[in-house]
């Protein structure tokens, strides 16, 4: 991603940002070229946006700098929503005064000790559920809300390490397992990375019998994989 690094962030009035010339770098476009894409989006001066300091802009998210990108239509820079996302989050963990990083981590751990007590409630909830007849005559097997949803827990936890970020669960009525004919389970779902209020999606396969995650995709990042795409 064009050898973007926490050392090119900023912080403009308490928030991280990357300044107009580091993104113009990152999507290969002129000072000038970057200026007209940013006032074609019309996102200036707000949590989230761009901010203009004497003709120099400051973009404080990565939502805000793919939407200056798609403006660009098809000369567009190939970026990762994902890791340009996380490289946001470790900048605000370097930048960010030890105080504002203590009260988010406090808030961290309240909510994710609810998501996780209605999530445990859930699966205990599905569990009890009766089972639907399978068919013999498809190549896999839908388990949604009744299967037990072995491996909700399993695909927050496996995303936590793999990334090193903290996951929550804000959608837990949105998720589904799969076993495969192979013996694999997929699981889909949705979550939000360090309390950041993106909804994101995630695909998970695990080994049926040993439990031991084979692939991790998050939107449209492939995040880990032993076996492959």
């Amino acid at each position: 991603m064009n050898q973007l690094s926490v050392t090119d962030f900023v912080t403009v009035r308490g928030q991280v940002a990357i300044p107009d010339h580091t993104v113009a770098r990152l999507l290969n476009v002129t000072i000038e070229k970057l200026q007209n894409l940013s006032r074609k989006v019309g996102v200036t001066n707000d949590e989230g946006g761009i901010y203009d300091f004497g003709g120099k802009l400051y973009y404080t998210s990565s939502g805000v700098i793919f939407k200056v990108r798609d403006a660009n239509g098809k000369n567009s820079a190939d970026l990762s929503r994902f890791k340009l996302k996380m490289l946001f989050m470790d900048a605000e963990d370097r930048l960010l005064p030890k105080e504002q990083l203590e009260a988010k981590q406090r808030l961290r751990l309240i909510k994710g000790v609810a998501i996780v007590l209605v999530a445990v409630g859930l699966i205990f909830l599905w569990s009890g559920a009766p089972s639907k007849k399978e068919s013999t005559s498809t190549t896999s097997v839908e388990q949604e809300k009744n299967s037990g949803a072995r491996f909700a827990l399993k695909s927050k936890y496996a995303i936590e390490k793999i990334t090193g970020h903290y996951v929550t669960d804000s959608w837990p009525t949105q998720y589904g397992e799969r076993v495969n004919k192979d013996g694999t389970v997929d699981t889909h779902g949705f979550i939000e990375l360090d309390l950041d209020g993106v909804k994101r999606q995630f695909w998970l396969k695990f080994d049926g019998q040993t439990e031991e995650v084979l692939r991790v995709k998050i939107d449209a990042d492939l995040i880990y994989s032993s076996i492959g795409w």
